[in-house]
């Protein structure tokens, strides 16, 4: 008996490629999951992403079968089945598993017919130009067999083979370039709108600074003119409105004749504050010039009355007259004097003659020094009116030829200061002249230490601070002292150089022949005076026992002796020593300081009082140049706020012009390089994928990392974007689809070692995989 057994295909299980297909896919199942790089601009031109494939259907034994007809429901007769080439989309930093999304993308790529009698298909080249694909994406292409109700839809059963990343370039190096390339703009930008930032708060910190420096400019010229300025605001604009209306008289001048010239703007209202401060004080300087009395001081010219000896007629410079022309009393500066006052003028004259020529004669002592004021010229010719007419000299010699000239003269005295008995009248110590003054006065440190607290030796504080003398009122510190009696003798340059020997050494004719006539002497301007600074020392107990005297002709103290009391008016000496014009007073200057030390004032009038007044118009002078200097600080420093005003607005308005075009182009290169750096971290990812499978590690991709994913079988909703063009399968107007991902099958290994065939069916591939969970089966849904 003869058994004959009919063996049936079994159902398709699986799809298996020819072996040139594997060849041309290269390194089997693992090689297919690897993730490929290709550039978008690469598919397309056209470039081939698959090659030409072939293969049959298995069944789950790896036999070959045939595929069931495809019966639509209500098909008339059973259509052939159909091999499709299906890409399906998922973004390339999604998470595997549940973190998947549930639906992806499907283009259908290819499709060919399966044969109904071999089971065989063949796809020709496949390329994916004018497919929707897009950069940044994994693209998993399937080969699944088509659904047993609709050819045009894929089926359960799939292989994969190709994992394509779809990117702009593909090599991770031009990416670095880029991402580089990126943020160096972006630094650049930055740094464009940090220098305007930069240049902006330069700008607010200069008119700051401005502002600082005109606020305190104006409150020094406020407190120098003792008046409040206008507010800052209102002094810019004012400034401005000043600019302006020279400006438009400007314009308004041009075209009419010659160019005209720049018009100076109006002043403003501190300037004219400035203006009007500078006239007042001028004209109180002016004021202050008469307070000096016109006088004369010419240097006396002798008659050739003797006959120099031969021996110096070569020495020129010792037949000129050291004397100086005395003043005469008169009724009226013009008239004619008296025949008493000329008859003593006369023997002056015959004296002074006398002394001509002869080595060491000086001259009467009304004819050796001048006084700055008429009054205080009275006050010393009565102080010394017994010495007004003696003879003065300097060595026996010279006193002895003098004397023999004059023995026709009627009684008269002469002395030698070169006396060694004077010298007990004199002011021998080097130290007790002031050196700085061309009249080297004396100290009279003694006197100053003694009457301090009672008298001020000084010049007072209002003229220092420049401020106007009070009218009609007598400062507080000003006590009417006028000097010591020995500095108020002006002695001209040629006296002023005399020198008399002393057992210490050479000393002036102030120190000798001054000291002797006048000694402690002291000056007062008025007898009101000398009354109260009597009254200060009977309060503090001190006693006066030099000669006091007041320069209006009444009063003094110890004029005749010690305790007298003057009284009455004083009658005018009918000669006297010479005045002097202002323009010879010693001028007062103000000395630049020495290191760490104030600046001090030098040389100046004898006379305390017109002192004080020089010292007053020198201040003022000096308010004048302060108040000047501080008015165009302030006008300077107002235009420097201006500008850095203009300056701030200025870099404040290319800040954001600059901020508008940068901004934009910001935004768009942050974009750009935060697309890049992204692109870049996934090429480089899938670089390393690509470099552990190559080395014998896991596959790379991202289907190998998948769980099983359950599609829809009939291939989930259409979707709306259609392909221009398919690959070589020639299928044109493609409409993208949405569906799950085909589960990846994995080679499982068997116990001896050996992998399955490669169509291992896919009712065994179920139970490894529940044998692998340690459960149940699991059952694929359609």
């Amino acid at each position: 008996m003869v058994l004959q057994l009919l063996l049936a295909a079994a159902a398709p299980s699986a799809i298996r490629l020819s072996a040139e297909s594997e060849q041309a896919l290269g390194s089997g199942r693992v090689g297919r999951r690897q993730c490929h790089l290709m550039q978008w601009a690469e598919l397309q031109a056209g470039a081939q992403v698959l090659p030409a494939l072939s293969g049959c259907l298995v069944d789950r034994w790896g036999n070959r079968t045939l595929p069931p007809p495809c019966l639509p429901p209500g098909a008339l007769a059973p259509l052939p089945r159909g091999m499709l080439l299906v890409a399906y989309e998922r973004p390339a930093d999604g998470a595997a598993g549940g973190g998947a999304p549930a639906e992806v993308p499907m283009y259908l790529v290819a499709a060919s017919d399966v044969a109904a009698q071999e089971g065989t298909f063949a796809l020709p080249p496949v390329a994916l130009a004018g497919e929707p694909l897009q950069t940044g994406r994994d693209y998993d292409l399937y080969l699944q067999l088509s659904d047993e109700q609709d050819p045009g839809r894929p089926g359960e059963l799939s292989e994969l083979v190709r994992t394509l990343y779809v990117c702009n370039v593909a090599d991770s190096a031009q990416l670095h370039e880029q991402v580089s390339r990126l943020e160096a703009e972006i630094a650049s930008a930055q740094a464009v709108e940090t220098g305007c930032r930069s240049d902006l708060r330069n700008a607010e910190y200069a008119r700051r600074a401005a502002e600082r420096d005109v606020a305190e400019r104006g409150q020094e010229l406020a407190t120098a003119l003792g008046v409040a300025l206008p507010s800052l605001e209102q002094m810019e604009a004012e400034l401005e409105a000043a600019a302006a209306e020279a400006a438009g008289m400007a314009a308004a001048g041009a075209g009419y004749g010659p160019p005209p010239q720049q018009r100076a703007r109006r002043a403003v209202q501190h300037e004219q504050a400035v203006a009007a401060a500078v006239s007042r004080l001028a004209d109180q300087e002016a004021a202050l010039a008469g307070s000096y009395e016109r006088g004369v001081l010419v240097r006396y010219q002798p008659q050739q009355r003797y006959q120099p000896p031969p021996q110096q007629q070569q020495q020129q410079q010792l037949l000129q007259s050291v004397c100086v022309a005395p003043a005469l009393a008169r009724v009226t500066p013009n008239a004619q004097v008296d025949e008493s006052t000329n008859r003593q003028y006369q023997r002056l004259r015959s004296i002074a003659d006398a002394s001509f020529g002869v080595p060491g004669a000086l001259g009467p002592l009304v004819m050796l020094g001048a006084v700055e004021c008429a009054e205080v010229s009275d006050a010393l010719a009565y102080l010394s009116r017994g010495s007004l007419d003696k003879l003065y000299v300097i060595g026996r010699t010279a006193l002895d030829t003098v004397k023999s000239r004059l023995r026709q003269l009627g009684a008269g005295s002469a002395l030698d200061l070169s006396n060694g008995s004077l010298e007990r009248f004199y002011e021998l110590d080097v130290a007790g002249t002031d050196t700085s003054h061309p009249q080297r006065p004396l100290l009279k440190r003694d006197m100053r230490n003694k009457y301090q607290d009672v008298l001020n030796f000084d010049v007072t504080r209002s003229a220092l601070d420049g401020r106007r003398k009070p009218q009609g009122a007598r400062e507080q510190e000003d006590h009417g002292f006028i000097g010591f009696a020995v500095n108020l003798i002006h002695l001209p340059p040629h006296l002023a150089e005399v020198q008399v020997p002393t057992s210490r050494g050479p000393r002036n004719l102030r120190q000798t022949l001054m000291n002797r006539i006048f000694a402690n002497a002291m000056v007062f301007d008025t007898e009101d005076s000398v009354t109260a600074f009597q009254r200060r020392c009977e309060q503090r107990g001190l006693r006066i026992e030099v000669p006091v005297i007041a320069a209006d002709g009444r009063g003094g103290l110890n004029l005749g002796g010690i305790g007298e009391e003057q009284f009455g008016l004083r009658s005018r000496m009918n000669v006297r020593y010479s005045g002097m014009p202002p323009d010879q007073v010693t001028p007062l200057v103000l000395a630049p300081p020495p290191p760490q030390q104030q600046q001090h004032l030098l040389g100046g009038a004898l006379d305390l009082r017109l002192r004080t007044e020089q010292v007053r118009v020198l201040m003022m002078r000096n308010q004048c140049a302060r108040l000047q200097a501080l008015g165009t600080e302030v006008g300077e420093a107002l235009q420097r706020l201006r500008v850095c005003r203009g300056m701030e607005a200025t870099r404040s308005h290319v800040l954001a012009q600059r901020q508008q075009q940068l901004q934009p182009q910001l935004a768009d290169l942050q974009r750009q390089l935060a697309e890049a750096r992204g692109e870049y971290e996934r090429v480089r990812q899938r670089e390393r994928q690509q470099q552990a499978a190559g080395g014998g590690g896991a596959a790379g991709g991202g289907a190998d990392a998948r769980e099983p994913v359950e599609r829809h079988g009939n291939g989930g909703g259409e979707g709306g974007g259609v392909g221009d063009g398919g690959g070589a399968g020639g299928q044109n107007g493609r409409r993208v689809r949405f569906g799950r991902l085909p589960a990846a099958q994995q080679p499982q290994p068997q116990e001896n070692g050996q992998h399955p065939p490669a169509g291992g069916g896919a009712a065994g591939s179920r139970k490894r995989a529940a044998a692998d969970f340690g459960g149940k089966g699991m059952k694929r849904p359609r």
